[in-house]
């Protein structure tokens, strides 16, 4: 059967050569997926936090401390508090915050500014030694700065 063409080796070593490209090819389309995504999720909480600095008074937002928490401890807090954060915590279940994971805001001072940070949780895990501001470990975040 083989005593004409190829022999035996050279078969085998074609079969393996055509594995390895094919190997090396899904590898390539896995990261390029997960790169993807991670672009997308950054757009996404991108997009978000600006529509929340456009739509919210960002004046009036607790420092500090999540706005979902602080929405929640807040049940007699004056309307000037608490309908920005009622605002900025709505944006935050509306379509296109869904699709990211458990997303959660926060807002601190920056000299003259307000810091708007976006925490949320990826199947593609952030680096090691990031430091998060907003929402606790192994979530990714985006950061948009607001002038007072």
């Amino acid at each position: 059967m083989f005593t004409k063409g190829f022999s035996l080796i050279e078969t085998l070593l074609a079969l393996v050569l055509s594995c390895l490209v094919l190997i090396s090819a899904l590898s390539c389309q896995w990261f390029a997926r997960r790169s993807m995504q991670v672009t997308l999720e950054h757009m996404v909480a991108m997009h978000l936090l600006i529509d929340i600095s456009n739509s919210v008074d960002t004046k009036q937002l607790p420092l500090g401390q999540s706005l979902t928490a602080a929405l929640s401890a807040c049940r007699h807090c004056p309307p000037n508090t608490i309908g920005p954060l009622r605002s900025a915590v709505e944006l935050l279940q509306q379509l296109p915050a869904r699709s990211l994971m458990a997303p959660e805001l926060c807002a601190e001072q920056a000299g003259h500014s307000v810091r708007l940070i976006l925490s949320w949780q990826s199947a593609v895990a952030p680096g090691a030694g990031q430091t998060m501001l907003c929402g606790g470990t192994d979530r990714r975040q985006v950061m948009l700065e607001v002038s007072r």
